[in-house]
C-alpha cells in the first residue's frame, strides 16, 4: 500500500541520517528511533560542535526538564541552520 511505502521510505532515510550522525560523532547513538535519539538535543549539540568546534560552549548534557531540552534544540538548530544556510 501507499502508506506502507511511505513508512519504508521514512525508515530508510532515518537510517541514512542516523548513520551519518554516528559517522561524524564516531559512535553509535542510543535510542529506539531517530526521533528518540534527537529528542533532548544533546546529540544535536554534539553534532554542531563536531561540525564547528566550540560553537556551542554550554549545553545540558543530561537534560531532565523540557525547558533544558528545548534550549539544547534551539541552540543547535540556530548553529546548524546558520552553518548550512549558505551551502
Amino acid at each position: 500500500s501507499r502508506k506502507a511505502e511511505k513508512k519504508q521510505e521514512v525508515d530508510n532515510k532515518s537510517k541514512i541520517v542516523e548513520g551519518w550522525i554516528s559517522e561524524v560523532l564516531k559512535e553509535q547513538i542510543p535510542g529506539a528511533s531517530l526521533q528518540d535519539k534527537l529528542a533532548d538535543g544533546v546529540v544535536l549539540c554534539r553534532l554542531a560542535n563536531a561540525l564547528r568546534p566550540g560553537c556551542i560552549r554550554k549545553f545540558h548534557r543530561s537534560p531532565k526538564m523540557l525547558m533544558m531540552k528545548s534550549e539544547n534544540i534551539g541552540a543547535s538548530s540556530a548553529i546548524l541552520l546558520s552553518s548550512f544556510a549558505h551551502a
